[in-house]
């Protein structure tokens, strides 16, 4: 798993797809837990992953281990779309749109 790590953060295309493809099925399972519906578990996942391997050069094996990161990453990913969903729920009631209320915010703003 290091060496693979090593490579997508040197950009290699076949390290990233084979790290998104080991990942998923841990970050669905815990996504899952998390908010209890496998779509919305799966956007969780995609929202992961995607942050994941967008900042893969910001992992640090010595900080973290691969897996924990990721599980850092769900949580983060889950909280942010419970709250929006949340807000959403609140806001539908003068008219604001679901879409309006999950569109993702700025970079890094609610990330782990």
């Amino acid at each position: 798993m290091d060496e693979l790590i090593r490579r997508a953060q040197a950009g290699d295309e076949r390290a990233l797809s084979q790290l998104y493809d080991a990942g998923r099925a841990r970050v669905f399972r815990l996504a899952l837990a998390l908010i209890g519906s496998p779509a919305d578990a799966e956007e969780v996942m995609q929202d992961t992953l995607h942050y994941a391997l967008q900042n893969i050069r910001r992992f640090d094996a010595a900080r973290s281990a691969w897996p924990t990161w990721l599980h850092t990453i769900t949580v983060s990913s889950a909280r942010r779309w419970r709250c929006a969903f949340s807000m959403s729920c609140r806001l539908s009631r003068s008219g604001a749109c679901l879409a309006a209320a999950l569109k993702p915010r700025s970079r890094g703003s609610a990330w782990a």
